[in-house]
């Protein structure tokens, strides 16, 4: 599933409320056998108001004397009914990718935004990377996480139960992990053939990979880790060498330090899914502050989730006979969706995309 568009339309001057009543109706792709009858508002509102007056889920569009002009020909048709299904406030990273030329970097595409759960890791670009070798010195640190950049032997939790919990050895991939304690014990380990079980004893720090399950790294093994989450208190934290420090993006931004790095290089994560050249190298520019609504397309061919800035000044009018949106045959796609990818869609980066909206019967005439 596409995970969407950044879409921010700003306050446009040329805004005016639609005047008539209309019903519209919409033939959904997701229930090809029927219709869904749409009575619309007579008048347009911004959305801090609808917000105010109307609980999500929600149906808007845009008022039909409404112009969308889009920064690319592939942007999304704001033109349809829109689902919106929540309401999102954080803080974003605006950043911007940079390519090295001829020995100066330059920055490239547009701006990328990191919203602060986003659980990719940088490092500030031309610092010396010097990770941990193995596992016992991770114990010793007991960081609240790490990341481990090697394919490592280990034991999975199969079956996570209290009076006999059950491990199967196997590799443990590279990738975030979240340390747990260190386990010294006998553990059931599954295998093969006539015995399912063997009780083995084991000396491991206990982690939980980004599935929330339990593995068990043995502390003999070696391989490359860096530590990535500590605790400013902790005397054991203080001591990690930064070599071997990765970074969420909170811990590195600092506007009030005029001398610290703004460059930076994406070591784990996820990158942008919409096409703007992302290097994995970026500057770091501001932190804002937004509040937005989450929504869905619901013409396309496959629903597409998107945001609105609620302070952006567009006007929307609203389907009045939708009470039981979440029943409704052919919203019910849109809406399954939307619970289902919401969480993942607000953690991870997107592209900034502008749309300009206004009002077609008072648009100067183009020459």
């Amino acid at each position: 599933m596409t995970s969407g568009q950044y879409s921010f339309p700003p306050v446009s001057s040329s805004q005016v409320d639609a005047t008539r009543v209309s019903t519209d109706t919409y033939r959904s792709p997701f229930a090809p056998d029927g219709h869904v009858h749409f009575v619309w508002s007579d008048h347009a509102s911004p959305l801090p108001q609808i917000l105010k007056d109307h609980s999500l889920p929600l149906v808007v569009k845009l008022p039909d004397d409404s112009v969308v002009r889009a920064q690319k020909d592939n942007s999304l048709d704001f033109r349809q009914p829109l689902l919106l299904f929540r309401e999102h406030q954080e803080s974003r990273l605006y950043a911007r990718s940079v390519s090295e030329e001829e020995g100066t970097w330059m920055e490239t595409g547009p701006f990328v935004v990191i919203p602060a759960n986003y659980q990719g890791l940088f490092r500030p670009v031309g610092q010396a990377a010097k990770p941990v070798t193995s596992v016992s010195t991770l114990a010793r640190v007991m960081p609240l996480s790490f990341l481990s950049t090697t394919t490592c032997e280990g034991y999975l939790c199969v079956s996570p139960l209290e009076s006999d919990t059950v491990y199967r050895k196997c590799p443990l991939p590279v990738g975030l992990y979240l340390v747990r304690d260190v386990l010294e014990d006998h553990i059931s380990v599954h295998r093969s053939g006539r015995k399912n079980h063997k009780t083995k004893l084991v000396r491991c720090l206990r982690c939980m990979n980004d599935h929330s399950t339990i593995v068990l790294f043995p502390l003999k093994t070696q391989g490359e880790f860096f530590v990535a989450g500590v605790e400013a208190t902790s005397p054991r934290h203080a001591s990690v060498d930064e070599s071997s420090r990765v970074y969420h993006w909170p811990e590195l931004f600092k506007p009030s330090v005029q001398s610290s790095p703004s460059t930076f290089i994406l070591v784990y994560g996820k990158p942008p899914s919409q096409e703007c050249n992302f290097t994995g190298v970026v500057n770091f520019k501001h932190v804002t502050a937004e509040h937005t609504v989450i929504g869905c397309t619901t013409a396309d061919e496959n629903p597409t989730l998107f945001e609105l800035s609620v302070r952006g000044g567009s006007k929307f009018i609203v389907a009045l006979n939708e009470d039981n949106v979440d029943v409704e045959l052919s919203l019910n796609k849109c809406l399954k969706f939307a619970k289902q990818e919401c969480d993942r869609y607000v953690s991870d980066i997107k592209v900034r995309r502008d749309y300009e909206i206004d009002n077609l019967e008072i648009r100067e005439p183009q020459t």
